[in-house]
């Protein structure tokens, strides 16, 4: 928690060029399969209208980014990030999608609200240029949603979570100890379906923004106590992850029994 704060924006993926020309020569780039991003120590400035009117880039919390580029879809992939909103991840997930020029991207959110939300920022980066990327409501915690392929090469789960990571930045965020297993039920759901929906050979990526390893290691604990067939994956290595290009973004990062985190500073 000592480790200088990093910030990060995702430039869009439709005009890299343009959007670069709102940063200033202190920020460091970064391009990892389509995903081109800007960080830097110091604040990175609100996003600028293009000539077309689409904003230049999407500023992220440098600990978002990694699980889209974890996850690494490959050309003809179909990926599946179940709980998108508010769309973050999706857009870097759609990044790589665009660039490896084939493949399918489906951004659920069961929440009305949030979907609506999510359709808005995907429709304001992308409009035009989207024939990939696909929105549904679905409740991912079901293994038999209709509307979805029946398997994906790649699946994020960005589960709901406790979020008492945010504490850190609101101090009166609603938040009881209680929460923590009601929301570690919801997040074993989840994985549960996923897996089920999970190709052969397929990545899974589980995320929150959690600090409390009741929602993290112990939930991945629980599948894979239920899961015999499912191989865990150093998370500091998946995807991406192990790119040269992205040690900047691991800076300060720790592994944990099951994966890593990084922590707020």
């Amino acid at each position: 928690m000592l480790g200088p704060s990093q910030h990060v924006a995702l430039l869009n993926p439709l005009h890299a060029s343009a959007a670069r020309a709102v940063f200033t020569e202190t920020t460091h780039e970064i391009d990892i399969a389509g995903v081109s991003l800007m960080t830097s120590p110091q604040m990175l400035p609100q996003p600028a209208p293009l000539d077309d009117g689409r904003p230049s880039h999407y500023n992220f919390d440098r600990a978002s980014v990694l699980p889209a580029l974890a996850l690494a879809p490959q050309p003809g992939h179909r990926v599946l990030d179940a709980c998108a909103a508010p769309g973050g991840k999706a857009l870097a997930l759609a990044a790589q999608i665009l660039h490896a020029g084939d493949g399918e991207l489906i951004c659920n959110d069961k929440s009305i609200k949030r979907r609506a939300s999510l359709e808005r920022m995907l429709e304001r980066y992308l409009g035009g240029a989207e024939a990939a990327i696909r929105v549904t409501g679905a409740d991912a915690t079901r293994p038999d949603v209709a509307e979805w392929p029946s398997h994906f090469d790649r699946i994020l789960v960005d589960a709901p979570c406790s979020s008492e990571r945010h504490i850190m930045q609101a101090p009166r965020t609603p938040w009881t100890p209680s929460r923590l297993s009601r929301d570690a039920d919801v997040q074993l759901r989840l994985l549960r379906a996923a897996a089920s929906r999970l190709a052969p050979g397929g990545l899974l990526v589980y995320a929150t923004c959690s600090l409390a390893p009741t929602e993290n290691d112990e939930v991945v604990d629980r599948l894979l106590a239920e899961e015999r067939q499912i191989e865990l994956h150093d998370a500091m290595e998946a995807g991406h992850l192990g790119d040269a290009a992205a040690a900047p973004l691991l800076a300060g990062a720790e592994r944990t029994r099951r994966g890593a985190i990084v922590l707020p500073d």
